[in-house]
């Protein structure tokens, strides 16, 4: 999976919850429509597919560098909150800290949000099957550039963020010019790489002509702003796939896995599936149930009708007594085709067919039917035995006189 979906979650603006540009490993930009913006419903369509990287809003997330002693390996995740203990509004335990690895000269990168905050942003968007893989302030996706300050305007608020990599985010007064905004120190440099839209850079002109859109002093690097076609997600997305920042989706916020992303969107067509067996299984014991019941009532009407249909045979002596009658009655109910009604069908037919033919008597047994049959000769006998098939057989024939001729006809199977 390379493609990745940039989701900018909340939004300053309450009448659009988010804003989303779909880009490749590379992030280049791809699709017909890859930027977005509307409900997280309408993102969690655009994310078909894709990897969720979350960038929350700059006032969201604060940046520090806190120095601690080198080689502090797993201690990190219990130094760093009270190493900036003081320099935090909030109690650290309502803080979450990401924590990157330490460079050599002991500072640790670190993004701190407010713990419920990102909790709440998590779970609003797993309601609609949107789980991030990863998740940064905006300052943190602001690009780092040697000896110059970097600025990116996002909407009524900038990212800055300097040379030693501190960034920070503040919002850009709409009736006055950025230098009012935004003041650097006396250790920052005056070249500035700004980043920012040709629509919200002519605004601002004609807004405020003489803003030059720069801190006082400052200087464009290359003579004039940057220009994003896609917005500041374009740059954010640069930045999260080239150069991997410290994500907040650490410890306990750690991103779970697809099949559970998948799990949180199928869960109610799974849900219902399962109910679906579950009352499947449930019908199908009430009905084994009854069945049993049912048997326990007609065993004795069985052995009833055992004894009536097999007079002279002892039902309590028979190990199966349900088998045999259940044999007899397959038995007969198997003379509909191919036993007494096929047999008596071929006789008639062949009786029919040979004149003179005197039908003394029938009886049918185990699925052979036996017809004592008159004629004038010999020669019809036969004729009716070859009239009804192989599955005949002519026995005990017998010619008392000249004009005479007895015999028994058998027919066993199913006729043709």
């Amino acid at each position: 999976m390379s493609d990745h979906l940039i989701l900018l979650y909340p939004l300053i603006d309450a009448a659009t919850e988010c804003e989303w540009l779909r880009v490749d490993a590379d992030a280049s930009v791809i699709g017909e429509q890859p930027h977005g913006a509307g409900s997280l419903a309408d993102a969690a369509q655009a994310a078909a597919g894709a990897r969720v990287i979350l960038v929350l809003p700059g006032n969201e997330v604060s940046l520090s560098r806190p120095l601690l002693p080198p080689k502090s390996g797993k201690r990190l995740a219990s130094l760093v909150p009270f190493a900036l203990e003081d320099q935090v509004a909030a109690e650290i335990d309502t803080l979450h800290f990401a924590i990157g690895t330490q460079a050599d000269d002991g500072a640790v990168d670190t993004a701190i949000i407010d713990r419920e905050q990102l909790a709440g942003y998590l779970a609003a968007l797993g309601e609609h099957g949107l789980m991030p893989v990863a998740a940064y302030g905006a300052p943190q996706l602001t690009p780092v550039t040697p000896g110059t300050i970097t600025i990116v305007t996002d909407g009524p608020t900038m990212n800055v963020r300097r040379p030693d990599g501190v960034g920070f985010n503040t919002d850009v007064m709409s009736d006055r010019p950025v230098r009012e905004s935004l003041t650097l120190s006396e250790s920052d440099p005056k070249a500035c790489l700004v980043y920012t839209t040709a629509t919200s850079y002519n605004a601002r002109l004609s807004l405020l002509p003489n803003d030059t859109g720069l801190p006082d002093g400052a200087h464009y690097v290359g003579g004039a702003p940057q220009f994003l076609q896609h917005g500041p997600l374009q740059k954010y997305a640069e930045v999260a796939l080239r150069d991997h920042p410290v994500s907040l989706l650490q410890g306990s916020f750690a991103p779970v896995s697809t099949g559970a992303a998948h799990w949180v969107r199928w869960r109610v067509p799974v849900f219902l599936v399962l109910g679906c067996v579950l009352l499947n299984v449930i019908v199908s014991t009430v009905d084994l149930i009854r069945a049993h019941r049912m048997e326990a009532t007609l065993d004795p009407q069985l052995y009833a009708a055992y004894a009536q249909a097999l007079p002279g045979m002892d039902p309590a002596r028979l190990p199966a007594p349900r088998l045999l009658v259940e044999s007899r009655v397959r038995r007969i109910a198997g003379t509909g085709q191919g036993g007494l009604i096929g047999a008596l069908d071929s006789l008639g037919v062949a009786v029919i067919a040979t004149p003179g033919i005197t039908v003394k008597s029938i009886n049918y047994h185990d699925g052979a039917l036996e017809a004592v049959l008159s004629a004038g000769d010999l020669a019809s006998l036969n004729q009716v035995q070859q009239t009804v098939g192989p599955s005949s057989r002519l026995a005990g024939v017998s010619t008392p006189d000249a004009q005479h001729a007895e015999g028994r006809l058998e027919i066993t199977g199913t006729a043709p």
